[in-house]
């Protein structure tokens, strides 16, 4: 009688489970089809994607030279020139932002030249949806072992679309979804022992941002030497074709552009590294404003002193590790590294913590898999933390009715503090004596 009562319990707990994930995927498909019609008059639509349809429009014009004039005048824009004007002459509306990368990332963009602006920005439209179901599929093969499959293959859609940094790349016509799906391709490889095809993913992401730095010293510290190998082949080959292909004199260009970025920050919401914290937090500097800032040497100090402090605990967290429980402890710090990726540059626009969803799903496998009642609350603060990165309040909204206390201040930084929830989740996690004991 008791165990018929036990079974009708479950299979009620079931149902209702299943209902509402059902209502959810519902709910979230509906809301996201909508979010897909209203990108197209969105404020900032397709502003990334401009600046990598006029660079690649100047190199077929022959106008190489053109794509980082004027890059100590502004960081964010361009209102004047021969770019400012091959972009108004493709169509689009606002001051377009600047080309950020070897000259060399400008050259597949080329073959959407071939279409107006309008058609080329609705293929790469389509190329980020197919990165994103590519996203999904990945995540969902990598722990189909430790969710029940229909189930975990609806909740990882649930993150993956409810996501507004995803949302927000894709308004951008941004690379973020790309890197995002190299970061996860990076991490099936790795656990796959596809070594040559990590290290060469790794160094295309690497010259393209470099951010995944931090995944060379991880690898390193692992001796992964395979990866690393290929990964500095593939490095060397982009920037030794880029400089064979487009000249010295345009490359001196991109760096002193990068020299001049790397001193400084932004203090606007959508940056949301450590620096802009800081810049929020006790500098007048607006959360509307997106032009490039020094911080004070204070605040360097301090910003610098916690990022050291940060890549010292995942190394003390990570060490003394043997071969026999690393299989265990790997998507957690493959997790902690591209959590620390996100917030430690001086700039982390908030699509990149798309990378984000990827550690929720990574920490979510482990708990479910390794903990019982405890592991179920670890799960509910990390998909809180979640939370904190995925909604996306009106901020400029917020500073017009409430000004721009500490509060809201504190409000636009929820997706760094969601971050850095998970990071020492992570961290916690990897100290504990089960992480170092046992073998999944």
């Amino acid at each position: 009688m008791l165990e018929t009562s036990i079974k009708k319990s479950n299979a009620g707990k079931r149902i209702l489970l299943t209902v509402l994930l059902t209502l959810l995927f519902v709910h979230c498909l509906g809301t996201f089809s909508v979010k897909l019609m209203n990108i197209s008059s969105a404020d900032g639509y397709r502003i990334d994607f401009i600046a990598y349809y006029t660079a690649a429009k100047l190199i077929e014009e022959g106008e190489t030279e053109e794509i980082y004039v004027g890059v100590e005048d502004d960081f964010s824009v361009v209102t004047s020139g021969k770019y400012f004007e091959t972009a108004k002459r493709a169509g689009f509306p606002y001051a377009p932002t600047r080309f950020l990368y070897l000259p060399l990332f400008a050259t597949p963009f080329r073959l959407l030249t071939t279409f107006d602006f309008p058609t080329a920005a609705n293929i790469w439209f389509a190329i980020n949806l197919m990165c994103i179901l590519a996203i999904i599929y990945l995540e969902w093969y990598l722990t189909k072992e430790f969710f029940p499959p229909v189930p975990g293959l609806i909740v990882i859609i649930l993150l993956n679309l409810y996501s507004f940094p995803l949302l927000y790349g894709l308004t951008l016509g941004q690379t973020s979804i790309l890197i995002y799906l190299i970061i996860c391709f990076i991490f099936y490889c790795t656990v796959k022992s596809y070594d040559v095809s990590a290290g060469v993913s790794l160094g295309v992401i690497t010259a393209l941002k470099f951010s995944p730095l931090l995944f060379v010293l991880y690898f390193l510290y692992r001796k992964k030497y395979k990866v690393l190998i290929y990964c500095m082949f593939t490095l060397a080959g982009i920037s030794f074709l880029s400089l064979i292909m487009y000249g010295l004199p345009l490359h001196k260009l991109y760096l002193r552009y990068l020299m001049r970025l790397s001193n400084m920050s932004i203090a606007g919401w959508s940056n949301q590294s450590i620096e802009a914290i800081l810049l929020r937090l006790f500098t007048d500097n607006t959360l509307v404003y997106f032009y490039p800032v020094k911080a004070p040497p204070v605040l360097i100090f301090i910003r610098y002193t916690v990022t050291i402090l940060l890549i010292g605990a995942v190394y003390l967290c990570g060490r003394g590790t043997n071969n026999v429980n690393l299989h265990q402890r790997y998507p957690l710090e493959f997790s902690s590294v591209a959590l620390c990726m996100l917030i430690m540059p001086s700039i982390s626009w908030l699509h990149y913590f798309n990378v984000a969803t990827l550690s929720v799903i990574l920490i979510s496998a482990y708990c479910f898999t390794t903990y019982s009642a405890r592991g179920l609350i670890i799960i509910f603060i990390v998909l809180m933390s979640y939370v904190l990165i995925a909604y996306h309040p009106d901020y400029t909204a917020l500073v017009n009715c409430y000004g721009q206390g500490i509060l809201i201040k504190a409000a636009a930084s929820f997706p760094f503090i969601g971050a850095s929830i998970m990071l020492l989740i992570q961290l916690a996690l990897l100290k504990d004596k089960r992480c170092r004991s046992q073998k999944l």
